[in-house]
């Protein structure tokens, strides 16, 4: 979907902002963390029609708003918990440079973006099966930052099957 790419771009974007050289599950939860707080309608679409654009808009901002629920379920401020997750897996201050290129997926994303794709049971493979794949590995600083928060991967889990579940039936 252009949201997932979208999305992938501001995993890249993190990535190098914590000084890593690759991109790696930990930066594309970041990336669906910032997602939502996104203007979208500011994103530059000058390359395509109007009648291309507006599909294109409508459906960022319907998986942004499922986000948004699920986030408000699983009771997780999602700029809270980005800023703080960010610095938890910071590895330098400076941002790795790559002349315009993005950085090589790891493998555990890739393992990751497999996971979504089996989610998905053949349809258009969602954010929120992403965050599933995600919240599934194991990231014991994610984990203790959600207990932080008075959060849970297991609510946050919870709070994706019953927010899709509605939205898709």
């Amino acid at each position: 979907s252009t949201l997932g790419f979208y999305i992938f771009s501001i995993a890249d974007f993190e990535a190098r902002q914590v000084g890593s050289t690759e991109c790696q599950p930990c930066h594309l939860f970041l990336g669906i963390l910032k997602v939502v707080d996104v203007d979208i309608t500011t994103m530059d679409f000058t390359s395509l029609t109007l009648a291309q654009r507006d599909p294109i808009l409508v459906s960022m901002l319907k998986e942004t708003n499922v986000l948004r629920e699920i986030y408000e379920r699983a009771k997780i401020d999602a700029r809270t918990l980005r800023k703080e997750y960010r610095e938890k897996i910071r590895i330098s201050d400076t941002p790795t440079e790559t002349e315009g290129t993005m950085l090589k997926s790891s493998k555990s994303l890739n393992e990751c973006i497999v996971e979504a794709e089996s989610f998905s049971k053949g349809s258009r493979v969602r954010t929120f099966h992403m965050l599933k794949a995600l919240l599934q590995r194991k990231a014991t600083v994610r984990d203790e930052l959600l207990n932080k928060i008075g959060s849970s991967k297991t609510s946050f889990l919870k709070s994706i099957e019953l927010e899709t579940g509605a939205k898709l039936s």
